[in-house]
């Protein structure tokens, strides 16, 4: 999906995901992040909240935001209408990780 958005010159990288978005604590589904800086990101990799299939995902998002993309977004697939929601209302449904937070 990285090198689909770049070689597209994408402002925007959407991953639609089974969970919600990113939490502070995965696995007790506690704190979740609405907003978030890659180097956020990197610090909670660092602390292992990050894991398993998520992982892969938020490296991909961090490493998109060092090219030309300007936001990388985890939405669930099991919300009805999540890709509307987190686009077009103010609050979102699922973590946007960008460089201005």
């Amino acid at each position: 999906a990285l090198k689909i958005a770049t070689a597209i010159q994408a402002e925007k990288l959407i991953f639609i995901t089974d969970v919600q978005g990113i939490y502070k604590h995965f696995t007790t589904k506690q704190g979740f992040i609405s907003k978030l800086s890659p180097q956020d990101a990197t610090q909670l990799i660092r602390q292992g909240n990050i894991f398993g299939g998520m992982l892969p995902k938020i490296q991909a998002a961090c490493a998109a935001l060092s090219n030309q993309l300007k936001a990388v977004h985890f939405i669930s697939g099991k919300i009805s209408h999540s890709l509307l929601l987190e686009l077009f209302t103010e609050n979102g449904c699922g973590t946007i990780i960008s460089q201005k937070n």
